[in-house]
């Protein structure tokens, strides 16, 4: 994403740091669940 900050010539110098371990822990959170819900949708278990 650096280069986009050096292409529109924006007043950052650095980006801040993102905290990726609690990133990770919630998509894969959300693609648990999402899969779940399709195994009931496949089973006709979901109301």
């Amino acid at each position: 994403m650096l280069w986009i900050v050096q292409a529109f010539e924006l007043p950052f110098k650095t980006l801040p740091d993102i905290h990726t371990d609690y990133l990770l822990e919630l998509v894969l959170a959300m693609l648990g669940l999402s899969g779940v819900r399709m195994v009931e949708k496949i089973k006709g278990v979901a109301k």
